[in-house]
């Protein structure tokens, strides 16, 4: 796929279409602490990363960011990567009202 196409795409993502609002404590909590329903995608990926317990993580196709500042905020070092600038832009501000932008080393883009 041609880098052009992929951007195109992107800026007809849903994710441009939510307001980026600051995280609340209880789903940085259960990114901490996740329920870990065997059923549930999302729980099955956090547990399977909490038990792997890298220091470090890479996300590629970042989107607006939820996962990237969540993971980020529990404890991570996360390096997200994004081609459309749209949901980059909206990645960014998520970091930053979350409190985990590039300027706490915490969260790179």
């Amino acid at each position: 796929m041609h880098l052009e196409s992929e951007i195109a795409f992107h800026q007809h993502a849903p994710e441009l279409t939510w307001q980026v609002v600051r995280t609340t404590p209880d789903k940085f909590a259960e990114y901490a602490h996740p329920p870990h329903p065997a059923t549930d995608p999302l729980h099955f990926f956090l547990t399977s990363i909490h038990r792997l317990k890298p220091r470090r993580i890479y996300e590629l196709g970042a989107g607006a960011g939820e996962l990237t500042t969540r993971l980020a905020m529990v404890g991570y070092e996360m390096t997200a990567v994004e081609l459309s600038p749209d949901l980059l832009g909206l990645a960014q501000r998520r970091a930053k009202l979350d409190g985990v932008d590039g300027s706490h080393k915490v969260c790179s883009w």
